[in-house]
């Protein structure tokens, strides 16, 4: 959620922006123009999880940055690849103020607005057959963590050494990591033997080591698409951007394991059945996550990473207001005194319990243990509060229209 956008709601919630000048104003955030060579897609994060990565190649330095920068306001961060010449590039960037990570192997620069830290939401396996597919491995790895994902490692343990390979495929699937990406050069064949090992999915990234009449990663490549092993899919030579994507949108529906038994939130079977109470189905459940996820919760978690709905309340309350005030107009309100009076009344704390009630949010919110013993769940307060979060989650998940649709069902208008 931009600065921007927030504004944006406040001046509608406030009387200072009509509904309409708001859905321009909205639609236009979805781009941003870079003076005259870039046109950057601001929405592609929320939309899709996955972040707009620059590719450096065929730019100079002054375009790398530039874009880097408004990339960086947007969201936080940005991912800069296949750098060739990154001198230039990393004294601007910090000469600006941004924290900057070069991984020379990876050819790849991160750019970090200061104490701007990554969710985590779950984990991912990722190995390179060997020393020389360390370069797009590690480009596999500087993505999938800048979307969230906490990547276990192992290098150097191909075909050529099997019995390496035994001890990391072990302690990938006890941590539970939801997908594996398996780097490979020369012959290939290291993906298949992994995706014959394992029951989670494998990425196979050929990469352009080897020689002869298969070099380039032409050989690795059909090897890996000719395989025998079920559970294998395949990206394009060189193309750790791309099986890093793949890799943290696995994860996303994949169930954490570190929350007691029954508890709501990350349980995908009670997602899709609150799903069903809410008329919503989330793209991104994360943000359902979060939306139920207390304060008082977030702060007990010691080995995770866990944000609170605190946030999302704030924004879902300014969303609120605005389609309560959209809502109304539509159905007949005039004067701004009635529709003051009415957008007062459905926006109640106790309303919005009573709906919070009838779509029994309740049961799916994580509590803090000392809420769990106080039956928090049950208090008009937090159920309110929670209901908020879920509208913000919503907004974010699917934008104005949607969320308006799913809201006025909520109160019958």
């Amino acid at each position: 959620m931009s600065e921007k956008v927030d504004n944006i709601l406040k001046r509608v919630a406030t009387g200072d922006m009509s509904v309409e000048e708001a859905t321009k104003a909205l639609k236009l955030e979805g781009i941003k123009h870079v003076r005259d060579f870039a046109v950057i897609d601001t929405g592609r994060l929320q939309r899709t999880g996955i972040m707009e990565i620059i590719l450096a190649e065929g730019k100079n330095s002054d375009e790398v940055v530039e874009t880097a920068i408004a990339l960086a306001e947007e969201h936080g961060f940005a991912l800069i690849s296949r750098v060739s010449q990154p001198g230039e590039i990393i004294t601007q960037l910090r000469n600006r103020g941004f924290s900057v990570e070069h991984n020379e192997r990876a050819r790849m620069i991160l750019v970090k607005n200061a104490g701007y830290e990554f969710t985590r939401y779950g984990r991912i396996g990722l190995i390179a057959a060997g020393t020389a597919d360390i370069p797009v491995a590690e480009e596999a790895r500087m993505v999938a963590e800048a979307c969230g994902c906490e990547v276990l490692k192992a290098y150097d343990v191909g075909v050529a050494g099997i019995h390496r390979l035994m001890e990391p495929l072990e302690e990938f699937i006890n941590a539970d990591v939801a997908v594996i990406i398996v780097v490979a050069g020369m012959d290939g064949a290291l993906p298949s033997v992994v995706a014959s090992l394992v029951d989670v999915p494998v990425i196979g990234v050929p990469t352009s080591v080897g020689y002869g009449l298969g070099g380039k990663g032409v050989a690795a490549l059909l090897s890996m698409l000719q395989s025998c092993s079920p559970g294998l899919a395949v990206v394009n030579i060189d193309n750790g951007v791309g099986a890093a994507a793949i890799a943290a949108k696995c994860c996303r529906y994949m169930p954490h394991h570190d929350q007691e038994p029954g508890e709501a939130g990350n349980d995908g079977m009670r997602n899709n059945e609150l799903e069903t109470k809410l008329g919503y189905t989330f793209r991104d459940r994360r943000l359902l996550d979060r939306a139920l996820t207390r304060k008082a919760y977030a702060l007990e978690q010691r080995h995770r990473v866990c944000e609170d709905q605190e946030v999302f309340r704030t924004l879902g309350d300014a969303v609120l207001k605005l389609i309560l005030v959209d809502l109304l107009m539509r159905r007949g309100c005039k004067t701004r005194e009635e529709l003051t009076v009415k957008k007062m009344e459905l926006e109640r704390k106790e309303t919005l319990a009573e709906i919070g009630r009838k779509l029994s949010i309740g049961q799916f919110i994580l509590l803090g243990r000392g809420e769990k013993k106080q039956s928090a769940n049950e208090e008009p307060y937090v159920l309110a509060e929670t209901l908020e979060a879920v509208i913000g989650a919503i907004f974010l998940d699917a934008g104005y229209e949607h969320t308006r649709e799913v809201v006025a069902r909520w109160f019958e208008l």
